[in-house]
């Protein structure tokens, strides 16, 4: 697991944004984060030159009146007594690409993006940051609690579980919530040739998964932790359905899951659980954790193969 130091915020100048001001501020106090870079892309700054003329006062840069308003209007949400320093950035552009830009030369350990099911203009920024970006990202839901609980952790005893547990066990320690470990589980393709029912056979399945469950969680230090095993059977072959019920039905307060990166041309044209759970109408805030470093572009991948 590595320190959440430097969180960025993407800020669209819309209603999702205090929702996004307020959860970056909970988790950067709860992580202990450094600084804390909260940046809007604007298409064009520029103002055009006949509305200059009538309007004189605007002559002051755009960037820089904006930043002091969202300044002003960040620290009336979370006040000034905070433990983590506050950038405020304004730039020209696509958003998707600045951000990548930024957070690459800002060396960004999280991303926190907003993801709107009745506002305009949801899920295209989000989408694009989760795929792409180097460092792990947030996403939450316009409706999200400003709480967390319970935390849900997929796992399915690979490394990237391995990442996605620290992390919740890091989050739990600072939180008091409960770490819910999922392990969705499947009957394999012609279990029929063994002689066994369905039925037998995904009890086999789950007394497998059960014992793997078992060494996976040796070496993690849970003293003082409530931790809860959870066994899901995957009929439909579709796990980020399982994680989505779960998460409804345990009223999960936080979903952490490991990303794979894009380390192949196969995950970029088909992508990860994690990225199917980002996009559905998902009232629960997802952290997708990433190794840094590890994402790779689409011509990389390719070269790959």
């Amino acid at each position: 697991m590595y320190r959440m130091n430097k969180i960025l915020i993407p800020l669209d100048l819309t209603e999702m944004d205090d929702v996004l001001i307020r959860y970056s501020a909970m988790i950067a106090r709860m992580m202990k984060s450094e600084e804390v870079y909260f940046m809007h892309i604007a298409k064009n700054l520029e103002v055009p030159e006949p509305i200059l003329e009538k309007f004189p006062k605007l002559n002051t840069p755009v960037d820089e009146n904006l930043a002091q308003e969202l300044d002003l209007h960040i620290h009336r949400l979370i006040g000034k007594d905070i433990s983590f320093d506050i950038k405020i950035e304004v730039k020209e552009g696509d958003p998707a690409e600045q951000i990548l830009h930024w957070s690459r030369i800002k060396d960004i350990d999280l991303i926190i993006v907003g993801r709107k099911d009745s506002q305009k203009g949801a899920g295209i920024l989000m989408q694009k940051l989760t795929k792409k970006a180097n460092s792990s990202v947030m996403v939450v839901p316009e409706g999200a609690s400003f709480s967390i609980s319970k935390i849900l952790t997929p796992v399915d005893f690979s490394k990237h579980s391995t990442m996605a547990l620290e992390q919740s066990i890091e989050i739990a320690k600072n939180t008091g919530a409960a770490i819910v470990c999922q392990n969705i589980y499947m009957v394999p393709w012609g279990y029929h040739s063994t002689g066994k029912s369905f039925e037998e056979f995904a009890a086999i399945m789950k007394g497998h998964a059960e014992n793997h469950m078992q060494k996976f969680l040796k070496p993690f230090d849970l003293d003082g932790l409530k931790v809860h095993k959870l066994y899901t059977l995957d009929e439909e072959n579709d796990p980020s359905v399982k994680i989505f019920q779960i998460s409804e039905k345990l009223g999960i307060d936080l979903a952490v899951l490991g990303s794979k990166g894009r380390t192949n041309a196969a995950a970029i044209l088909l992508g990860s659980v994690a990225e199917k759970v980002t996009v559905r109408e998902y009232k629960t805030p997802v952290l997708i954790v990433k190794k840094k470093g590890e994402t790779l572009g689409f011509l990389e991948a390719l070269l790959n193969l």
